[in-house]
């Protein structure tokens, strides 16, 4: 307590502006003052101890660009996961095939077009798909692409 506050406590008797008494100098530290040992303070999952990240984040983040995908095939934690090498190698197979596919029918005039952005709009599908199941640590396969990637996964690291 300050000392304007002490001098107004004895001052109206004691009593506090709410009508309590003031607590005394000697009081006695209740329990929520003490420090809690009950409650373990790293918190933090064995997966992600181990690695930084945890393999289902690590294959979510592979999907984001290419580069995350290789990181993760050239780190020493993430390569020796096969469930996150399977998702950069799948992001990276997926994103030459988007690439050339998109590239090949830029230079067709009119339906190439036309159809380069109606497949556009399915590979930004399966690309949402694919981030959402390897962040729910599931083991999705993008139709072709897949088993390319399962084949490359199973080799090891590189």
């Amino acid at each position: 307590m300050g000392l304007i506050s002490e001098a107004n406590t004895r001052a109206s008797g004691g009593a506090t502006r709410c009508g309590n008494k003031a607590p005394s100098q000697n009081r006695k530290w209740n329990d929520m003052d003490e420090p809690r040992n009950d409650i373990p303070v790293n918190t933090t999952p064995q997966s992600a101890t181990d690695g930084g990240l945890a393999p289902n984040l690590a294959g979510a983040l592979a999907y984001i660009t290419i580069i995350p995908a290789i990181i993760f095939l050239a780190l020493a934690p993430y390569n020796r996961d096969r469930f996150v090498r399977f998702h950069a190698w799948q992001s990276l197979i997926f994103g030459i095939l988007v690439f050339i596919i998109d590239v090949g029918l830029t230079f067709i005039p009119f339906m190439g077009w036309i159809i380069r952005d109606l497949l556009g709009l399915l590979f930004f599908i399966l690309w949402v798909i694919a981030v959402l199941k390897a962040f729910q640590g599931q083991e999705w396969k993008i139709p072709v692409v897949g088993d390319l990637a399962v084949q490359q996964a199973n080799k090891g690291a590189l």
